[in-house]
């Protein structure tokens, strides 16, 4: 029989809520993140909906990723959302995509400014392919959303409008690299490209945000 002074000291019990409510979970099971996650998308799924987001003490973690780096853990808070509502999280993704397109052509951008015309090319043939992403992701969302408000803006006719308009700027900046024509990249992307990314998610952001003032 342990003394008082061996026995080991009690797992802090840790504090798991789900949409908003209190979720009681098996000792055994609340000492475990992964043990954790996947009795949250069990319940999810019992609910017909999927989980969508997670916070572990206070800090939102992204699903694809390891939950191995939390040694710790006391907090856990979790939400849900329907399978209608996840085709339409889409838009945000696609959101997410144009920003960091819109980030990297400002980058290329400057440095053909000052002339560093090798890192500007390979920069380029990094970004190029990458240009098609939002627009895929957009491809996926349901026709069911042109009949909301400013849907028709990123719905299959507007995907095939974008579409279209990138290509164009596209085969006239393979044209201008083949040139190594300077200013003229410079231009393009400046005057072209950039204001592409801009009209593409400003639509984005008509449909998911508030209207702009």
């Amino acid at each position: 029989m342990q003394s008082p002074a061996n026995k080991q000291p009690a797992a802090p019990r840790v504090q798991v809520t789900l949409d908003g409510h209190a979720i009681e979970l098996p000792l055994r099971q609340g000492r475990s993140l992964k043990a954790i996650r996947a009795h949250l998308e069990t319940l999810a799924l019992k609910r017909h909906r999927v989980l969508f987001s997670l916070a572990v003490n206070g800090s939102p973690i992204s699903l694809e990723e390891s939950m191995s780096p939390f040694k710790t853990f006391h907090k856990v808070v979790a939400r849900t959302i329907s399978f209608n509502q996840l085709s339409f999280q889409l838009v945000t993704i696609a959101s997410d995509q144009v920003d960091r397109l819109h980030e990297r052509v400002e980058k290329l951008a400057l440095q053909v400014m000052i002339n560093d015309w090798a890192g500007a090319e390979e920069m380029w043939w990094e970004t190029a392919p990458e240009l098609k992403d939002p627009l895929i992701t957009m491809s996926f969302i349901p026709q069911t959303i042109e009949m909301l408000p400013h849907g028709e803006e990123i719905g299959a006719r507007a995907v095939k409008k974008f579409t279209q308009d990138l290509v164009v700027i596209l085969e006239r900046i393979e044209e201008i690299i083949d040139r190594q024509e300077l200013l003229e990249l410079s231009n393009a992307l400046e005057n072209e490209l950039l204001p592409w990314l801009r009209g593409v998610g400003h639509c984005l952001y008509r449909f998911h945000g508030p209207e702009p003032v």
